[in-house]
Parts: C-alpha cells; sequence; structure tokens
C-alpha cells in the first residue's frame, strides 16, 4: 500500500482511521456478518490510533493523544522540514480528532464493548475541553485582542505557538476545517451558543460576504444557529460541491434544528447516547439504546428534577417532545 499524507511516520492517522471506524460501525448497526468478519481489523485501526490499553502486543497506549494537552497531535514525530520544527508537534482539525473519538465511541456501542466506549467518551469530553479553551478559546482569555491578533479562534495550534490560517487559503477551509466532519457527534460546537453565532460572523467579515464553496459544510455548521437564514438560501444544485455528502443529509441536518432548536446541555440523562434540543416552546428529547433489551431513560433539569422518562426499544433510536415549563440555563 502506497502511503500517504506521511502516513508512515504516523501523522493524521486519528484523521483518517477516525473516518474508517465511524463508517464500519455505521455498517455495523445493519449488518451483524460485517461486524464480525471485519471486526477485528477495525479494532486495530482503533488501537494504531488511541488504544485503551497498556499492554498491547503490537501499538502503543493512545498514540495520537497527549492527556497533558488534553487534545491530540497530527504531525506524528512532529516536523516535516516545513519550518515548523522548533514550535514542535501539531494539529489543524480539532474537528477530524474530535471525530476520531466518536468513532471509537460508536464502535464500541454497536458492539457492546464497554471498555473501548467508555475511552471514547473519556477522549471525547477531554478533547472537546481542550478544543473549546486552545482552539477557539471560549472564555476570551487565551488569545491576545488587539490590533495584531483579531480572531475568535485559531486554526493550526502547535506546541510552541498558534496561528490563524492554518494551511488552507479560502476562508471557508480556514474555519470549515474545524467543522468537518459534521455529524451527531458535533454537537459539541454549539454547546456555547453565543460564540457558535460569533464564529461565523466571523466569518462573514473576514470573506467580506457570503460563503462561495464548501457550501455543505459551512451551512450545517450555520444551521446549529440560525437554521432559517440557511434554509432562506438554500441551494441544491451547489449544496454539495465536495465529495463526501449528501444532499439527504444536508437537507434532514438543516431542517432538524429548524424544527428541534438548539442543543440544550442544561438537561441530562442517565444514559450514555442521547441529545437534548430547546425551542421557543418545546424540548426535543432523543436515545438511542444498542442493546438488545428496552430501556427507560430519565432525563432531568438543570434544578436536577426529573423531566421526563424517555422508553427505547431495543436498536432504536427514539424521541419524544415535551413542552417548555420553565426557563434554561443555556446561554442565549
Amino acid at each position: 500500500m502506497n502511503s500517504g499524507f506521511f502516513t508512515y511516520d504516523f501523522t493524521d492517522h486519528h484523521f483518517h482511521y477516525g473516518h474508517f471506524v465511524y463508517a464500519a460501525a455505521i455498517v455495523s448497526l445493519y449488518d451483524q456478518q460485517f461486524r464480525t468478519d471485519y471486526g477485528p481489523m477495525v479494532e486495530l485501526l482503533i488501537h494504531d490510533y488511541n488504544s485503551p490499553k497498556r499492554d498491547h502486543k503490537l501499538l502503543p497506549h493512545q498514540r495520537m493523544m497527549d492527556a497533558y494537552e488534553g487534545h491530540c497531535w497530527a504531525n506524528g514525530a512532529g516536523g516535516h522540514g516545513d519550518g515548523d520544527e522548533d514550535d514542535g508537534n501539531d494539529q489543524e482539525s480539532s474537528s477530524e480528532a474530535m471525530h476520531a473519538w466518536e468513532a471509537i465511541i460508536l464502535w464500541g456501542m454497536v458492539t457492546g464493548d464497554e471498555q473501548l466506549r467508555d475511552h471514547g467518551i473519556w477522549g471525547y469530553v477531554t478533547e472537546a475541553a481542550a478544543t473549546r479553551q486552545y482552539y477557539f478559546d471560549v472564555d476570551n482569555d487565551i488569545y491576545p485582542n488587539d490590533a495584531e491578533f483579531q480572531h475568535n479562534f485559531v486554526s493550526l495550534l502547535l506546541g510552541g505557538r498558534a496561528s490563524h490560517p492554518g494551511y488552507f487559503d479560502f476562508k471557508e477551509y480556514v474555519y470549515g476545517i474545524q467543522f468537518i466532519p459534521i455529524t451527531p457527534g458535533s454537537m459539541y460546537l454549539s454547546y456555547d451558543l453565543h460564540h457558535a453565532k460569533q464564529i461565523f460572523a466571523d466569518f462573514r467579515k473576514e470573506k467580506g460576504g457570503l460563503e462561495d464553496r464548501w457550501f455543505d459544510n459551512m451551512w450545517m455548521f450555520e444551521a446549529f444557529s440560525n437554521p432559517q437564514a440557511v434554509l432562506n438560501r438554500y441551494d441544491e444544485s451547489v449544496a454539495l460541491d465536495f465529495d463526501g455528502n449528501s444532499f439527504a443529509n444536508v437537507y434532514n441536518w438543516v431542517h432538524f434544528f429548524d424544527g428541534a432548536g438548539n442543543v440544550d446541555v442544561s438537561v441530562q440523562a442517565a444514559w450514555p447516547h442521547y441529545g437534548v434540543f430547546r425551542s421557543s416552546a418545546e424540548l426535543t428529547l432523543t436515545a438511542f439504546n444498542p442493546t438488545a433489551d428496552p430501556v427507560s431513560i430519565p432525563f432531568t433539569g438543570a434544578d436536577g428534577e426529573r423531566i421526563a422518562v424517555l422508553r427505547v426499544p431495543p436498536g432504536e433510536l427514539s424521541s419524544r417532545r415535551i413542552a417548555i415549563r420553565k426557563p434554561s440555563g443555556v446561554r442565549p
């Protein structure tokens, strides 16, 4: 097999293998034989990029993850003669790193491997916290706000510095590389709705107008905070100018947020596979049950009081809408 993107020195393994693992997990939801036939190879990929095991016979513990920094590094051994050697290792696409953790969660969920699932959850929440700080500076206390740096996020993080932009020139790519691939695991991008709106406003300001490429990616991100604006200019003829998405996925994503509202992190469930969304009048509670038995999942509000129980049959995704009774702790 020919190498590419410096794979021979372990560069971007979590990015690339994460896509394969995620796809394999989705297929395995519907095809038990695929899971049986290809499961060992899928798990070899997982152990290659971020193994939970310290005693694996072939592969190291968490190759790509830097637990001290709280996020992965992507540049393999660090530095490829491009002038960055003195700044240490680097990572551009925080979202692909997040997707690699999401893939581990999904595979562990589908196969019933709780060790892999929980390892993926640990990596996901840890990398999400680091991403929100070191890439998006959500608290505005890391990067300077002066004439030399007028940005609300960085596109390339290195051990010795951070920069905006990163390796790309077009503004859609500078911003979008921190969004792709947008999946149900991307909800962390809108935990702070105000910041999500600000990031998209900054993109428009730097761009000097509307997006003119990578429409699907930019629209799906904007749908977190303003789905109606996306629908007002939705154009199927340009929705897919980049391989890897589908008309159905983009259309469904934007319409889902238009109907269900924004991500609500103030409501929690005693279950690892759930989501909550808030519109002006309703909460939409969702959960997936990968087990062979029905489950009843309690949801609690910010005050700790139970607000609903969602019953989910085996192997199914269920949702329930309930009227909003009192204000949420979600930031506007």
